[in-house]
């Protein structure tokens, strides 16, 4: 009994030979719940080739379990919304169950009130599901619904959305063959008035519109309870409710004037008139009212080619002339200053040992990783004599982890399996093995390999104590390194490092200091060193044979360019060699949502040397690539990529974008996903097109994690002012055109954003108004979601349209249903106007003043 026990609390797919030991009577019942729910997994647990109804009959005890059942949420894999997901309906749990409960062999009420008590234990939603489904498929009739209505009454504070339209639905066909009384609903209902879902909230109105039509004289107290529907952030939620008190509510009534103005400032400002009947004071201002604009102080202390620099002065133009337009900051990564947080490396043994055991358990910080991996290639060497006591709970750890991910050699899949190898190499001498596979990654590598080689190779040399300091580690948060202190190491260690070390050394060089770097740099020998000189702006150097270095001095020196020098050395190497990448539009290709296709420009290559990772990020985005063996990268592979080449993060940028842009419906979101996104949440970090294409993608993202974290993104980024209506407008037109993405999902993401500031307001204003240009003959579905959110900000910021191509394709779209009023309160507004509030100017001006303060006390 104990070991039954054991092995289903290892995994209940033990259950089949579990089951058939206790019923020859061998062992007894375990009392796990592992040994219910592994009898619902379709592969391992009933034998269901004839159904559930024939394998629970077949073996009658299990018939006592099924109650059992309703009690458990389960989890991953073992459930009963997943059993059913992944089999044939025949073969499900709800319609075995139904046909039992039909012929008499499970008592049909008993069940009615099992799956309404499993909805109570507000499970997840996803698993929650399958229970109110089940309750249907039972078709309750209206006696059985009248008998169980206190249920579904509490179920309507259910925290899953779904249970609660389940309740309302079921309530609604009690009330609707009037067997419901005004004074049961009246109070239990309050809940879904001031739930988040907007269809649970207008569905809860309208079963209090027919409430009240049965029973006009609860409309009083009615009129009251909706009157919570208004702190709603939808404005069709907030409509139905000032729609039901118009029609139900009696004006003068102090109690409801005052519930109803204390929700005055949640009011859309498109609805704002609406409450005019009902106030006793003033209709509430819109917030953004044209004051003086006010410069900040610090303006004062701040140089003039800085200002200017940054925009600040244009901002005050703005506001003097009361014309123009708001333009983001000039960011292009290499006009920013990086060197702001300094790393301070590791040259203490027990130091480094710690810090190894820390990144083993989280590996997905870069900056530490970095800084762990120059620690041990600059101490290897030092093996005092309780050397072996002293790194021993390192080893065993790593040889746990190894073995927990079945691995004893360099797999190349990702940091940690490496990371192990290396704490064992270092602790033992004895190198791991290369993988069986590690031939065929030389040629066709994937984003991630150069790392992994360049880990390799450390790995190699900590083994035989070769103890150097790397070139590449950085000095700076973000993967920099300081270019005068790259010179210094070149000096000793250039000669005898690695390709993959002298290649990512050049690759993170910032972009401060390089003059005075370039003129220490004369006495660097060798060919690195003369791609070293030409990184750092040489005019003249001599151009050697090996293309890797050249590649990455070329992309250091002009990341942005082409380097016609080293093209001429080093011709046809593909994107992001001697020529930088051009990134085709994603409206020029053929597009669909399981597979986003990014192109670039020149062609890639079909095979990518392993120490050209500038190319090999551009190979990763190509759909028949095959080298790509990571496929899903877990969050330190990504994290860590992103310390591949700081100075320009487009491709990094486009590969997000292509994993996000395939995976914008799938019902489960890949974690690794986001750190694209978070990338995007330095205050620096420039917003070119894959920049921006990824924020448009993760604001139509169906996880409402990825969508959270895209809206966060683009507040910071208007804040810090990095994006402006045209950047981010234009690059969701491209994106619209492809047919992939939801208007509505944009429409709620934006309308988040813009709740921020007048400043959020306006930007995403203007970026509807560039979204909407263009052809104007095709209809467009969902186009009044995002009418919807333009019609109020506009009214908000008390502004007409400011973009004449918008009130253009406004005029001539052929709009119907619910666009056609929203288009016709559009272009009703006054005539198209560029005047720019001063409280978006004012906002638009601190963020501004916040960088040229850091920038000017990192310089």
């Amino acid at each position: 009994g104990a070991w039954a026990t054991q092995i289903l609390d290892e995994h209940p797919g033990t259950w089949v030979g579990v089951r058939r030991l206790v019923r020859e009577g061998i062992c007894p019942r375990p009392e796990t719940d592992n040994y219910l729910l592994g009898m619902l997994d379709h592969h391992n647990g009933l034998p269901r080739q004839k159904g559930v109804q024939h394998a629970l009959t077949a073996d009658p005890e299990l018939l006592d379990e099924v109650w059992k059942l309703f009690t458990l949420e389960g989890g991953g894999e073992w459930s009963l919304a997943n059993a059913d997901k992944y089999c044939h309906p025949d073969h499900s749990w709800e319609r075995g169950l139904v046909a039992l409960a039909a012929d008499g062999t499970l008592d049909r009420a008993r069940l009615l009130v099992a799956s309404l008590e499993a909805l109570e234990r507000d499970f997840a939603q996803y698993r929650a599901g399958w229970f109110s489904r089940f309750h249907e498929a039972l078709t309750p009739t209206v006696p059985e619904r009248q008998e169980r209505v206190e249920r579904y009454l509490s179920l309507l504070s259910s925290t899953i959305p779904p249970t609660v339209t389940f309740a309302l639905n079921a309530i609604s066909i009690v009330q609707n063959a009037g067997q419901l009384p005004a004074k049961t609903v009246l109070d239990p209902i309050r809940p879904a008035l001031i739930a988040r879902s907007k269809g649970t909230v207008t569905a809860a109105i309208k079963l209090l519109d027919r409430v009240v039509t049965s029973e006009p004289a609860s409309r009083s107290d009615a009129a009251l309870i909706v009157t919570d529907a208004l702190t709603h952030e939808s404005a069709d939620v907030q409509k139905a409710a000032l729609d039901f008190l118009d029609k139900y509510g009696e004006r003068g009534v102090a109690q409801l004037t005052v519930a109803i103005q204390e929700k005055a400032d949640n009011i859309a400002a498109t609805l704002r008139k609406r409450l005019r009947p009902w106030s006793t004071i003033a209709v509430p201002v819109p917030p953004v009212e044209k004051t003086a604009f006010i410069v900040p102080a610090e303006v004062a202390s701040l140089t003039p080619a800085l200002r200017k620099r940054i925009g600040i002065d244009a901002i005050v133009a703005l506001a003097q002339s009361g014309k123009g337009s708001l333009t983001a900051v000039d960011l292009d990564g290499a006009n920013v200053p990086r060197l702001q947080i300094a790393i301070e490396p590791i040259r203490e043994l027990d130091v480094v040992i710690d810090a190894f055991a820390t990144i083993l358990e989280s590996p997905d910080q870069p900056d530490e990783l970095e800084r762990v991996l120059d620690g041990v290639s600059s101490l290897c060497s030092e093996h005092p004599d309780d050397f072996d006591q002293r790194i021993g709970p390192l080893k065993k750890r790593a040889m746990t982890l190894l073995k927990r991910m079945g691995s004893g050699y360099l797999e190349h899949v990702g940091p940690l399996p490496d990371l192990c190898c290396l704490a064992l190499a270092w602790a033992t001498g004895n190198p791991p093995g290369p993988s069986p596979g590690l031939k065929q990654l030389h040629t066709t590598p994937s984003m991630i390999q150069f790392s992994l080689h360049r880990l390799a190779a450390i790995t190699k040399r900590v083994a035989i104590r070769d103890a150097r300091p790397l070139l590449a580690a950085p000095t700076h948060a973000g993967g920099w390194i300081d270019p005068r202190t790259l010179v210094d190491r070149a000096r000793e260690h250039a000669a005898v490092a690695d390709i993959y070390d002298q290649v990512q050394s050049l690759l993170r060089l910032a972009p401060e200091h390089r003059a005075q770097a370039l003129k220490g740099s004369t006495t660097v020998p060798g060919e690195y060193g003369d791609a070293l000189r030409h990184a750092l702006g040489a005019e003249r150097v001599k151009y050697g044979p090996t293309a890797a270095l050249w590649i990455a001095a070329a992309r250091a020196r002009v990341p942005f360019s082409n380097d016609d020098a080293v093209r001429k050395r080093h011709p046809g190497l593909g994107p992001d060699a001697a020529e930088a990448a051009r990134f085709l539009p994603v409206s020029s290709q053929r597009q669909q949502a399981a597979h986003f296709v990014i192109t670039a420009e020149p062609p890639t290559p079909n095979a990518v040397a392993v120490d050209q990772p500038t190319v090999a990020l551009i190979r990763a985005l190509k759909p028949t690539s095959r080298g790509d063996t990571i496929g899903l990268p877990d969050t330190a592979t990504v994290r860590w990529l992103a310390t591949l080449w700081p100075l320009a993060l487009e491709s990094y940028f486009a590969i997000g974008a292509m994993r996000l842009g395939g995976n914008l419906d799938w019902w489960e979101a890949l974690w690794s996903n986001r750190c694209y996104l978070k990338t995007l949440l330095g205050p620096d970090r420039p917003m070119g097109p894959m920049a921006r294409l990824l924020l448009a993608l993760g604001l139509a993202a169906k996880d409402p994690a990825e969508s959270q974290l895209a809206t966060d993104v683009l507040i910071a980024a208007i804040d810090d002012g990095r994006l402006d209506g045209p950047m981010l407008g234009g690059t969701m037109r491209e994106l619209l055109l492809t047919g992939i993405v939801k208007l509505p999902r944009w429409a709620k993401t934006l309308a988040a954003a813009s709740r921020v500031s007048s400043l959020h307001a306006w930007i995403i204003a203007d970026a509807i108004q560039n979204l909407l240009t263009g052809d104007a003959t095709e209809p467009l579905r969902d186009l009044h979601t995002v009418l919807e959110l333009l019609n109020e900000l506009l009214e908000t910021l008390d502004i007409a349209l400011t973009l004449p191509a918008a009130h253009e394709f406004l005029s001539y779209i052929p709009a119907s249903g619910k666009a056609k009023p929203l288009v016709k309160s559009i272009l009703s507004r006054s005539a198209v106007s560029a005047d720019i509030p001063s409280a978006v100017l004012e906002r638009a001006i601190v963020g501004r003043v916040e960088r040229a303060i850091r920038w000017r006390n990192s310089s």
